[in-house]
């Protein structure tokens, strides 16, 4: 997935992988076993300005984990408007 983000005064393009929260299921509804659910999960794969790639930069920065915390948190919010828009359609 991809989305585009401010970021203090840049303009970056992200890609990431994200996986929504699935609950847990015991049986389905013709008693068959159900499945496990599983925990959301975000992970950021590449992040770009313009042409130039910035993965390097964010993973080696010295406040790297914030910087992703910041980032998976606007991403999780704007991909659920991005649902939530497309869901209105």
């Amino acid at each position: 997935m991809e989305t585009r983000l401010e970021f203090r005064d840049l303009t970056l393009d992200v890609e990431f992988d994200y996986q929504p929260e699935e609950k847990d299921v015991s049986y389905l509804s013709n008693g068959d076993p159900g499945s496990p659910g599983c925990a959301e999960s975000f992970e950021v794969t590449k992040i770009t300005c313009g042409k130039i790639d910035m993965t390097e930069f964010f993973m080696e920065y010295d406040d790297a984990s914030q910087i992703f915390i910041a980032l998976e948190k606007a991403f999780i919010e704007k991909f659920r408007e991005d649902c939530n828009e497309r869901a209105d359609y």
